[in-house]
């Protein structure tokens, strides 16, 4: 992750900060070293998410037993120290995810444009 480091938005610039300058231009903080572009966060939201996602089916042990091939459940396997470690990966991870709003849509705001609403 990123730990809030700021990228400017212009490509011959490349600065890189922590502090977000108090200067903005539409609503943007204002590049401090090209005064040309914006800062903008270096680890996007998008990226953010994809990376949780991808953390939450990783660590999924009851879904990859149950999606694996027979020869590989044959194996020898101490599930009793592997499963608790996974299970806790990926109830942190689930936890997060389902604490933030990134995956849902407000249907009614989104098609309230072709409903009349009276008063």
């Amino acid at each position: 992750m990123s730990q809030g480091w700021q990228k400017c938005d212009d490509p011959s610039c490349g600065y890189t900060t922590r502090q977000v300058p108090l200067t903005l231009q539409r609503g943007a903080p204002m590049c401090t070293s090209c005064f040309r572009a914006h800062l903008h966060p270096a680890y996007s939201d998008t990226a953010l998410y994809t990376q949780l996602l991808y953390y939450s089916r990783l660590f999924d042990y009851e879904y990859a037993l149950k999606n694996s091939k027979e020869e590989i459940k044959k194996l020898p396997l101490d599930k009793r120290t592997a499963t608790p470690f996974y299970t806790a990966v990926h109830s942190t991870v689930s936890r997060v995810l389902n604490a933030n709003g990134y995956s849902e849509v407000n249907l009614s705001k989104l098609f309230s444009a072709f409903f009349a609403v009276d008063k």
